[in-house]
């Protein structure tokens, strides 16, 4: 994980928990003269959020440091959101995809700066309302079955359009598919996306078929949203594989 914490116990806590989910914090940068980020969640009746963010710490991520950690790290898949800096992705994505590293990034918290990191991105991730801001439309301008070739014409290889408790729409070698969402009691969606962009993700590692990767995303967005919380609603692969097991199961 690229990323930074400031010296604060904000940033302490999430270290802990990083390192005890066992994922590799080495690019992650201690900054004592920094605030770590913070985001206030209020989750709605009904289980949609509202996220008030500051970035802190990881605005301060340099394109030298995210270029160091691309080099040391040779990954196959780089995840990416908009929460570096601009220059940093600038940077960052066009050279993982010169390596041969798999670009997929998900154009959150602010849509309309990807547009120009756009044509070096493998796989793009949004929501409508994302869409509608890269796209600069009006939220309910279009449907779900236009939005992913307005996209990919801005230069990305595969579009994925999240729909929420309507699955997925994606855009995959110039096939337009739909994708169902897992049936659900909706508790809290914070994290969901996140949940969707992980799995699908680490499936792209795994060298799964693109169609079975999206699936995967699809179940782990849905169980995610199924919980309570940000990073402990977070499901692991063996509780997606037992959910898509339940979904072929008869009857």
């Amino acid at each position: 994980l690229l990323g930074a914490v400031g010296g604060d116990d904000f940033g302490h806590a999430r270290l802990r928990d990083l390192r005890a989910e066992g994922i590799d914090t080495a690019d992650i940068a201690e900054l004592p003269g920094e605030s770590s980020g913070v985001a206030l969640i209020v989750v709605e009746t009904g289980g949609e959020n509202r996220i008030a963010y500051v970035p802190g710490a990881t605005a301060a991520i340099s394109a030298e440091a995210a270029l160091t950690a691309l080099r040391r790290l040779m990954p196959t898949v780089l995840l990416c959101t908009l929460e570096l800096p601009l220059e940093t992705l600038a940077a960052l994505i066009p050279a993982a995809k010169r390596q041969g590293t798999r670009t997929v990034l998900c154009a959150a918290p602010e849509p309309e700066q990807a547009r120009a990191l756009l044509p070096a991105v493998d796989v793009l991730i949004v929501n409508k309302i994302e869409a509608a801001a890269l796209l600069d439309l009006p939220d309910d301008a279009l449907d779900s079955e236009e939005l992913p070739g307005l996209l990919r014409a801005l230069g990305p290889g595969t579009v994925i359009l999240t729909l929420g408790k309507e699955g997925a729409a994606a855009l995959i070698a110039d096939q337009l598919v739909r994708e169902p969402a897992i049936a659900i009691e909706v508790v809290d969606t914070t994290g969901a996306g996140d949940a969707f962009a992980g799995a699908f993700a680490a499936a792209l590692v795994e060298e799964r078929p693109m169609l079975e990767a999206l699936q995967r995303g699809i179940v782990a967005g849905g169980l995610a949203a199924s919980r309570p919380g940000a990073q402990p609603s977070m499901p692991t692969a063996a509780q997606i594989d037992q959910a898509i097991a339940r979904q072929r199961e008869p009857g």
